[in-house]
């Protein structure tokens, strides 16, 4: 029997207005109405303009007269909006927001804060089942602007090539000058690309900036233990005021402990990750798909690599037990089924050595994963002070996403059906590690990231809001991978039929998120401009709208 989807669409429609408001005026000013745009909002707005292309594309094809009316509204303020090329700082489309935020915060050095937004331009090529949408709302000169900026930030993300994406703004852009420009490209002496980073720390570091990995030596800690990996930075350094004044590009005032800015050991380090793979892999494969007229392109050749290089961590064995065990798939609750699996947040070790090797001392520093000692071969051994399984629900659905558009591209639909049927299954599963509350039979959500209970000084880790993301991350990607993959259409179908399961009680939570209130964590103070607050759900009931629709399981 079809369930009804009509209230989850009216609930969207008003969550969608929530949304349109925040990217428009991001962290809105409670007291002066005013937004306060910052660095952050640059990758955050990409994030949630490609779950908002999604919803369009929803009622775009809708039959409702109200989904129809919305998105005629919306498409008529957005035209409204491209028209004005004469006073850009006015511009809030996302566009706009893109162009502002790029100009203003041009200083990032985090390769994934460009990747969402290159993954969201390329959904303007023609092969890309959104091609319509985006020349519907942006114009064929609109598309053409996204699909440049597809293949330029993935020439910053790639290889270091900041001037790239200069083609990008319009040359009469404020502020967009030759200082600009030359202090921007100066960026490419400390940055070469996600999987260049390795050679540059040790081969090709920049004169006059401090290796992050100078204690003892990066040749003894982090060498990678397996080649194409992709990393989320190399150098944080300011061309513009010859600085490096944090050791890693986590903003100081984010990562302190127990609320004291001065106390920054725990930062998050620019190593090889969960994220930066899956990113690169969405990305690379989405653009061979897309973009390329070749059978091999060299988009295809990196994914190919992201791709061999997760293949080695799924399959890495443990070294002394569940708690020792460094693959870069968790097998929670003594699973030995193989089925019950959730990805790490990030490697675990890097190349095994004599005596310090792969210990990850730095990882330590930053409280991750390692411990004051190691294993013969250079495993750490868990710290029982930090948590050896972090789990960040985005994670979960970047995997999902990027194996299957690898597949696409790559041109086998087989080899990833049963990976990607437990990952599904293990993040869905509501007594599993990312439901909340944990058994909720009757009622829960998918949360942002495991472990949701506080852990001592670094709970202030996940204040972070850029945290917050996971679950609308998740959700993107499963109704994206739903739409093309049988094995994800078969999985997801499965979850529906039982009774209470986690793709309704998600969908029933959406229209009143919550800010968790653990110990470090402050609730939001205004609903209206914070971006992540209403991602997560506009994703959650996107999905579960277009899951509910056209379900064989219903």
């Amino acid at each position: 029997m079809a369930i009804d989807t009509s209230a989850y669409r009216e609930q969207a429609r008003i969550v969608f207005g929530k949304l349109k408001s925040a990217i428009e005026n991001p962290n809105n000013d409670p007291n002066t109405g005013k937004g306060t745009t910052n660095e952050m909002s640059y990758w955050r707005m990409g994030c949630s303009f490609d779950t908002m292309t999604d919803y369009l594309l929803l009622i775009k094809d809708s039959t409702l007269k109200e989904d129809i009316s919305l998105y005629n509204a919306y498409k008529s303020s957005l035209q409204t909006q491209l028209k004005n090329t004469t006073n850009w700082e006015t511009r809030v489309d996302p566009y706009g927001q893109y162009l502002k935020t790029m100009i203003k915060f041009c200083a990032s050095c985090c390769y994934d804060d460009f990747a969402w937004w290159g993954i969201v331009s390329a959904k303007a090529y023609p092969k890309s089942p959104y091609y319509h949408l985006f020349l519907d709302l942006f114009g064929s000169e609109g598309v053409q602007t996204f699909q440049n900026m597809a293949t330029q930030i993935w020439e910053v993300v790639n290889n270091g090539k900041y001037e790239a994406i200069f083609s990008t703004i319009p040359a009469d852009y404020p502020g967009f000058d030759e200082d600009f420009k030359t202090k921007f490209v100066a960026r490419k002496a400390y940055h070469g690309g996600s999987p260049n980073v390795w050679k540059r720390i040790t081969e090709d570091t920049p004169k006059g900036v401090k290796d992050y990995f100078d204690s003892p030596s990066a040749n003894s800690y982090v060498e990678p233990r397996y080649p194409n990996g992709m990393w989320q930075y190399d150098y944080y350094w300011d061309p513009v005021n010859k600085t490096d004044s944090y050791k890693d590009g986590t903003p100081q005032e984010c990562c302190a402990q127990n609320g004291d800015p001065k106390n920054t050991n725990f930062r998050i380090g620019p190593f090889q990750n969960t994220l930066m793979s899956g990113l690169v892999l969405v990305y690379a494969s989405r653009l061979h798909s897309w973009k390329s007229d070749t059978p091999e392109s060299a988009y295809l050749n990196v994914a190919k690599g992201v791709k061999g290089f997760l293949d080695n961590w799924f399959t890495l064995k443990g070294v002394s037990g569940k708690t020792a065990d460094n693959q870069l798939l968790w097998h929670y609750d003594d699973d030995i089924s193989g089925t019950k699996i959730l990805a790490r947040e990030r490697v675990g070790t890097y190349a095994p050595k004599k005596g310090a090797g792969g210990k990850l001392e730095e990882m330590k520093v930053r409280g991750y994963w390692a411990s004051d000692k190691a294993e013969t071969d250079g495993t750490p051994i868990p710290n029982p002070d930090f948590p050896t399984n972090r789990v960040w629900t985005g994670d979960q659905g970047l995997l999902l996403g990027g194996l299957v558009e690898y597949e696409l591209a790559n041109g086998n639909s087989e080899e990833i059906s049963e990976l990607i049927t437990n990952l599904i299954t293990s993040t869905l599963d509501v007594d599993g590690k990312l439901f909340y509350p944990q058994s909720a039979s009757s009622g829960g959500s998918l949360q942002h990231f495991q472990p949701y209970e506080e852990w001592g000084s670094h709970a202030n880790l996940f204040c972070l809001r850029d945290y917050w993301s996971g679950a609308g991350v998740f959700w993107r990607y499963l109704l994206q991978t739903y739409k093309t993959n049988d094995t994800v259409k078969k999985a997801v179908d499965s979850i529906l039929s039982t009774e209470n399961n986690a793709i309704i009680q998600s969908a029933n939570a959406a229209p009143t998120p919550t800010w968790p209130k653990g110990k470090g964590s402050t609730p939001l103070k205004n609903e209206v401009g914070e971006l992540f607050l209403w991602f997560s759900p506009m994703a959650t009931l996107t999905a579960a709208i277009y899951i509910l629709e056209n379900s064989a399981a219903q």
